[in-house]
């Protein structure tokens, strides 16, 4: 086999005939911008998640921002975030002004630790942002205790379960990602959904296109109806895709739970995962630099998740020796490919590969 020619990437958003489908039906339409799409879209993530009110944007970055201004966030405010997570975060939380506070990963897995969390926690913290790292429940239940506003980041977590809850039915504010890489896919694109009136109306009235009854700084964050089809016919798919994503990573689980050297983040009672993204976790930064490169000659992409580069208190010149367990992941953790169009085929050659891991 040619594997030059036939490479296996990370990442595939899964689209198709329904999506064209959609897409055609907007064109017909000529009603490009925001319009029913959307609004379908907002409605049918809030009684998927189980929350009153959801606002369509176009991207997770913007709903997490929206999230921090409808909170009141604003200059000089503390907000607590994990190291180990997309800058995103540290973006949205850059852009009202806010004091980004870091904690380290949990011992047990890919979230922030809710202990450290309880210290970090001050009079001038104003909101905590949770997210459920590729798509694994993080403890948001200890971390509510704390009572300080809490944005849940299901950017990784759509379909994912907690405590027999939909994750994003947690927080005050729970903001969701579409970008063509998650579990649902639109391209580009973002959702904020909360069950508080108040903060509700504040998004939206952040990113109402019109002037508006006094004047404030506003955002065109909205989500086109173009995006929002793909959303439309992407969301009755989401049970099979996380069907057949577990399906793959039960196979990948086969052959790697043979590998002592190896490990990876067990299932828990009280979740369901979406399986977002399968992470092995290898005995050094060496062994699985070494991993990738076998897998790349034989036609397969995997990547560090996150890398050391990208951690964000290495972005904030932050020292190394405060955040022990994520220098740990990001030198030990490889990502392999796990979509719903990985075909059998494919992931055969995966599984054949792994088996003959040097380890």
């Amino acid at each position: 086999m040619n594997y030059a020619t036939s490479r296996i990437s990370h990442n595939k958003p899964c689209v198709g005939r329904e999506e064209l489908e959609a897409l055609r039906q907007v064109f017909a339409r000529h009603w490009l911008i925001k319009g029913e799409e959307a609004e379908k879209l907002e409605h049918t993530v809030a009684r998927l998640v189980g929350v009153k009110y959801a606002l369509a944007v176009n991207s997770g970055l913007s709903a997490l921002h929206l999230a921090l201004l409808s909170l009141g966030v604003t200059k000089g405010d503390q907000v607590i975030l994990p190291t180990y997570t997309c800058v995103a975060l540290l973006h949205a939380v850059n852009y009202v002004g806010a004091v980004p506070i870091l904690v380290d990963s949990s011992k047990e897995g890919f979230n922030m630790d809710p202990v450290l969390v309880s210290k970090r926690c001050s009079k001038r913290t104003k909101a905590i942002i949770v997210p459920h790292t590729f798509g694994f429940p993080a403890a948001i239940d200890r971390i509510l205790q704390l009572r300080v506003p809490v944005i849940e980041d299901c950017a990784q977590g759509l379909g994912s379960t907690y405590l027999g809850k939909p994750l994003g039915s947690f927080g005050d504010i729970s903001v969701f990602s579409f970008y063509a890489t998650k579990v649902v896919a639109t391209g580009q694109g973002g959702m904020l959904a909360t069950n508080n009136k108040r903060y509700f109306q504040t998004a939206c009235d952040l990113v109402h296109p019109g002037i508006g009854a006094t004047y404030r700084a506003r955002y065109n964050y909205l989500m086109p109806d173009v995006a929002a089809a793909i959303g439309n016919s992407q969301l009755p798919k989401l049970r099979s895709f996380i069907s057949r994503r577990k399906a793959i990573a039960a196979s990948y689980r086969a052959v790697l739970q043979k590998k002592s050297s190896l490990s990876f983040v067990p299932g828990k009672k009280d979740t369901h995962v979406n399986h977002f993204r399968f992470i092995i976790r290898f005995r050094n930064e060496g062994a699985r630099d070494t991993a990738r490169k076998v897998l790349l000659k034989k036609g397969i992409a995997s990547i560090p998740p996150i890398s050391r580069d990208e951690l964000l208190h290495r972005l904030l010149k932050l020292p190394d020796h405060s955040f022990p367990y994520a220098e740990r992941l990001a030198e030990t953790a490889l990502s392999l490919p796990i979509y719903p169009c990985l075909r059998d085929t494919e992931v055969g050659r995966i599984v054949r590969a792994l088996h003959s891991l040097p380890l």
